[in-house]
């Protein structure tokens, strides 16, 4: 296994995390006496950091590998290292906003206040935007079916025009 198959592996999890945090988290919003959801929120908030970090710690290694592949752009393996490290800082204000509101949940005889949940909440949205906006970046690097415009280096013979050509026929069957 190399760099780009480890990233491969990792790179969901953080986007799966926290889509699947979301949810859970409006609904100890509405339940507040369910105080599980509160937990459960948080728990997959800091699984999505710590899968976050696994994908950057492989990053590196996979963009060394990715770049030597004819078609791919270092402008987009850029852009997806940029908006990765934004959505990592939005991972890890969330994850801390769950921490500490279970913490306090855990002192309190009495369920958090909404204001405590919604600010986590609020928190895990921005983070699951910022994780989405990143995998989609990573997913223009080898994707080509999620491209807005074929690439101006992609030649009628070339492997990325068959490529854009085949999505093409095949979307048209």
């Amino acid at each position: 296994m190399n760099a780009a198959h480890a990233h491969l592996l990792v790179n969901h999890v953080p986007i799966m995390a926290s889509l699947l945090a979301v949810p859970i988290l409006a609904l100890a919003l509405g339940l507040r006496t369910y105080r599980g959801l509160t937990l459960a929120g948080a728990a997959l908030l800091v699984m999505g950091l710590a899968g976050a970090g696994l994908a950057s710690w492989s990053g590196d290694g996979a963009a060394e590998i990715v770049q030597r592949i004819p078609g791919v752009q270092k402008d987009d393996i850029e852009t997806h290292e940029h908006r990765a490290d934004v959505a990592i800082g939005f991972a890890a204000l969330a994850a801390l906003a769950g921490v500490i509101a279970v913490g306090l949940e855990v002192r309190r005889a009495t369920p958090l206040s909404r204001q405590v949940i919604l600010a986590v909440l609020i928190l895990a949205v921005a983070n699951a935007a910022a994780m989405g906006f990143a995998g989609l970046a990573g997913g223009r690097i080898r994707h080509t079916e999620i491209r807005s415009e074929p690439r101006a280096d992609a030649t009628p013979d070339s492997p990325e025009a068959r490529r854009l050509a085949s999505g093409v026929t095949e979307a048209v069957r």
